[in-house]
């Protein structure tokens, strides 16, 4: 027995070890898990020195030893040899907690899941070694006053009765976790809230999650929403991001995403998370830094940069799961010690003149609720029609808006301003004025623009084979790369942006349901087929069962026979052991039938629970599919109809 090294006894009725256990010199690993009759732990349990992994997950009545702990005074014993412990659903309350930090001081990882206690005991900073703490469905906790001086993770995951003071003070710990500092180590600072299991800290991965509906103040850019826009040249920035998981009620499935990065409006990667969310009953707030993440190259990034400004757009998608979680905001953070900020603008560098107000104001902050910023005045440009003549002129009107802007982003709005004052100021060339108001565009525009309008009228599907993905994709580069004084009105400019931005998002929707579609009719008609081989087994079977019957009647006549008919016993005898044979083998053939038949019955019950779903997805892939058909086809009807208006030839 000195050889044991690990016990497993979970869900057993005992009441307590006996005392032999003590002499389990070797034993590293205990677990009772859920042994809800268990109440005490024998007194030479701390003669288990070799003993470093205990779990006592779902114990209630393992107060009574704690209780017995705290009586013993200053002879209380201790468990210095224990590191890891798990007390999860132990009904636990605050006078427990400082009992436990005591009795097992060399803790590195401690379990406290979906106990009663309200706050952390101060003594928590006396324990140095401890790295992981996990708090997640401790509903009822409040305060937490501080943290162990080395803690590297922490599960803080449905503590929905965190004060405000509890809740800033994990953000200030996320926030000094997710360095502004470049010389901080991830190996030795790694820091999270909940979903990073063990393989998550080999790679570090750097990710927390903790209950929350605001994007912390310390981003750079937050907009509203799943997607947030930003401009960049040189190089791709070093980012930590943020999403703000809405959950409408609670959670019952899991939820799964991805996050997905466009450059100048073509995908260009996708990252798979490969763990979901689950069990939330509120918002969340969702933080990762993306430079921790192994599979990302940023320099295969860089490649997709032309010159000069490039538009980048992350978003984060949900691929399956709970539809009650929605992302309302997302957020942005630059590493600047890893980035030069002249590179980087949160607002459009060259935005059009009917949308400068429009980018300015979705600056930074949006109307999101975490910042509360001093209000500025915009002057912005709009055009008015003349009483007297057909022609526009520009005029300026006064916005109210609330930013947070950089110099940079000052520079390139004033760069703009500065242009549009100096057209607005041509009031005494008259001929200049018309000859800007009336330049038309150019024949490859007017080719590009027709290419268009004949592609917005085609049916969705015929634009995703290769010829026509590639034009389309190709002809809509064009237009939305043409300079401002390529005669292209502001409304038509407008309408390219929009098709330009749903002909994206929509051709990899469409293609996705699209695959669904295809693996749906898979199933179903692979479970139409089990169907029928069922039956087929069924109407073999019943064969099978009348010729052993049949077998079993020639055999008790054979047997008649022999009484009867001793003479000829050693004829009959030689009948007897054919039809014995023959029994034996539809026996044994009726045996291995009916095991094909239990496996097929097994697939086609498993595939019967799913034909439902399997339809009702289907039915959604084509309503889906139908819907961006009817929204595709009234979009070729606004943009003719733009064209229309812009009297293009």
């Amino acid at each position: 027995m000195d050889n044991l090294i690990s016990i497993s006894i979970e869900g057993t009725g005992i009441t307590e070890l006996p005392p032999s256990i003590g002499n389990l010199v070797g034993l590293q690993e205990l677990s009772m898990t859920s042994c809800l009759s268990l109440k005490e732990l024998p007194h030479n349990f701390d003669m288990l020195q070799s003993l470093t992994n205990l779990d006592m997950d779902g114990c209630p009545q393992l107060r009574n030893f704690l209780t017995k702990l705290a009586n013993m005074g200053e002879s209380t014993h201790t468990f210095g040899n224990i590191l890891s412990l798990n007390l999860q659903n132990c009904g636990l309350v605050d006078e427990d907690l400082p009992i436990i930090f005591n009795s097992f001081p060399n803790l590195a990882s401690v379990v406290l899941s979906g106990n009663n206690f309200e706050a952390l005991p101060s003594c928590i900073q006396q324990c140095p070694c401890l790295e992981l703490l996990h708090l997640d469905n401790c509903k009822r906790l409040q305060e937490i006053p501080a943290f162990p001086p080395n803690m590297q993770y922490i599960n803080a995951q449905n503590c929905t009765s965190l004060s405000a003071e509890s809740s800033n003070l994990l953000l200030d710990k996320v926030c000094i976790f997710f360095p502004k500092s470049s010389n901080v180590s991830f190996s030795h600072h790694l820091f999270s809230l909940n979903f990073l299991v063990q393989e998550t800290f080999e790679r570090w991965e750097l990710q927390a999650m903790v209950p929350g509906t605001m994007v912390p103040e310390w981003f750079d850019h937050i907009t509203k929403g799943e997607y947030m826009t930003f401009w960049v040249r040189e190089k791709f920035p070093a980012i930590i991001i943020c999403f703000v998981l809405a959950v409408e009620s609670e959670m019952k499935k899991i939820f799964n995403c991805e996050i997905r990065f466009y450059i100048n409006g073509e995908e260009v990667y996708e990252l798979e998370i490969r763990r979901g969310f689950s069990d939330m009953v509120t918002d969340h707030l969702w933080l990762y830094d993306l430079r921790t993440h192994s599979s990302i190259n940023w320099r295969s990034l860089d490649l997709y940069l032309m010159d000069g400004w490039n538009q980048v757009e992350i978003s984060c998608e949900k691929i399956s799961g709970a539809s009650n979680v929605t992302v309302s905001w997302c957020g942005v953070h630059v590493c600047k010690q890893e980035a030069n900020m002249k590179d980087i603008l949160l607002t459009d560098p060259d935005p059009d003149l009917d949308s400068v107000v429009a980018s300015v104001s979705n600056t930074l902050v949006s109307d999101h609720p975490a910042k509360a910023q001093p209000q500025s005045q915009v002057t912005s440009f709009i055009q008015t029609p003349q009483k007297n003549n057909s022609s526009t002129i520009v005029l300026p009107t006064t916005v109210q808006t609330s930013l947070t802007v950089n110099d940079a982003d000052m520079e390139a709005f004033y760069a703009v301003l500065d242009d549009e004052v100096s057209v607005v100021s041509l009031d005494n060339d008259s001929t200049l004025v018309s000859k800007l108001v009336n330049k038309r565009p150019s024949e490859e525009t007017k080719k590009a623009l027709r290419t268009l309008q004949d592609h917005v009228t085609k049916e969705f599907y015929a634009l995703l084979g290769p010829n026509e993905y590639t034009t389309m994709k190709d002809t809509l580069e064009y237009l939305t790369n043409l300079p401002a004084e390529d005669g292209i009105s502001v409304e038509i400019r407008s309408l390219i942006i929009q098709v330009s931005r749903q002909f994206t998002h929509w051709s990899m929707d469409y293609t996705c349901e699209n695959k669904k579609i295809e693996s749906t009719t898979a199933k179903l008609l692979k479970a139409e087929e089990l169907e029928k081989c069922l039956e087929a087994n069924k109407t073999n079977f019943k064969q099978v069962v009348c010729m052993e019957n049949e077998l079993c009647n020639d055999l008790a006549y054979l047997e008649q026979r022999k009484r009867e008919l001793e003479e000829q016993i050693n004829a009959v005898k030689a009948n007897i052991s054919a039809s014995e044979a023959a029994k034996n083998m539809a026996t044994q053939r009726k045996r291995e039938i009916f095991g094909e038949a239990k496996i097929l019955k097994a697939e086609r019950d498993e595939l019967r629970e799913q034909v439902p779903h399997l339809r009702d997805e289907q039915e959604l892939a084509k309503k889906i599919q139908s819907n961006i058909r009817d929204e595709w086809s009234k979009l070729g009807e606004k943009f003719n109809y733009g064209l229309r208006l812009g009297k293009i030839d």
